[in-house]
């Protein structure tokens, strides 16, 4: 994609994200009350968004001892298990309106560190052919494919340096109503995957500075 330039730097998820594996919630306790909270299992993962319907919910009264698995608006999520299928990578990320939810075993939950990468930028980051090629070369079994939480920490990836932060943080302005759009419109994804696939490995590389990326978010929203 180009040559990465000299400031820039390789980075790792582990390196940059907080990545936090579910909770494993017994069946026994799911409850069909209104007075609940959303559980995010793989089932409910599809590309690039959450799908809701056969969605299992935890009571309220048992939330005590859980606030670390409650999931915050801008979160990334990916299933371990079978977390790629035909159409694709199965991850997403929590939006306002998802809330409130809890993280459920066997997903991931990577959350942006104050002062590294920001969220517009991981989410694009997961949703890579990079990341998509990286889980299917080390992804593991075969009746039900699986990834490790070391795993998905250890994906390395070149980022700018901290001197350029503002510069990133001004693309993920750009970005973030993209984004928004398309977690409320399916009809956005073509343009997400325009911005995707073809505009991060080139900023990823150093192929084009951040400044320069702008004209194309432009054209695509």
């Amino acid at each position: 994609y180009g040559r990465i330039p000299r400031s820039w730097k390789i980075s790792t998820l582990g390196d940059e994200v907080d990545l936090l594996t579910g909770f494993p919630f017994k069946s026994k306790e799911y409850t069909d009350s209104d007075n609940s909270v959303l559980l995010v299992r793989g089932d409910n993962i599809v590309q690039s968004r959450l799908r809701w319907q056969n969605v299992k919910r935890w009571p309220v009264r048992l939330l005590d001892g859980l606030d670390r698995y409650q999931l915050v608006s801008g979160d990334v999520v990916l299933a371990m298990d079978r977390p790629w299928i035909e159409a694709g990578l199965k991850y997403a990320w929590i939006s306002d309106h998802d809330m409130p939810c809890l993280l459920v075993q066997r997903v991931a939950r990577l959350r942006s560190r104050e002062d590294r990468i920001g969220g517009s930028f991981l989410r694009l980051l997961i949703g890579s052919p990079q990341f998509t090629q990286y889980v299917l070369a080390i992804q593991t079994g075969t009746a039900v494919p699986h990834i490790s939480g070391t795993q998905i920490k250890s994906f390395a990836f070149s980022r700018p340096p901290f001197n350029d932060e503002a510069l990133l943080r001004r693309f993920e302005d750009m970005l973030e109503p993209i984004l928004e759009k398309h977690d409320r419109n399916e009809g956005e994804s073509q343009r997400l995957s325009t911005i995707r696939d073809t505009l991060l490995p080139k900023l990823l590389s150093g192929e084009i500075r951040v400044s320069e990326a702008e004209q194309t978010v432009a054209e695509v929203a």
